[in-house]
């Protein structure tokens, strides 16, 4: 694992807070949580797709697109989403 290097004025503190078995914690806590943390924002983001979906009757095709645009973009599928929701909503 490479970290860049401290801010300026920092050097100290970066040596001390930054010691070999901290990275080491850091390391074995992604090692053992990274998958489950992926899961959880999976759920986070989906739910709001399938509600979408099951709301305006989206077809299985579409409701396939938007759940993988959603996962590629983040945050940027999920503001698509809703923009999405209040223009139907208008319609």
């Amino acid at each position: 694992m490479e970290l860049s290097g401290p801010p300026p004025c920092f050097e100290v503190e970066y040596q001390t807070l930054l010691t070999s078995e901290a990275l080491m914690f850091v390391v074995e806590l992604v090692r053992q949580f990274d998958k489950k943390v992926e899961q959880v924002y999976i759920m986070i983001i989906m739910i709001p797709v399938q509600f979408f979906c099951e709301l305006f009757f989206v077809s299985p095709e579409i409701q396939c697109f938007m759940y993988q645009f959603v996962y590629l973009t983040k945050l940027a599928g999920i503001i698509l989403l809703l923009k999405l929701v209040s223009l139907c909503r208008k319609q």
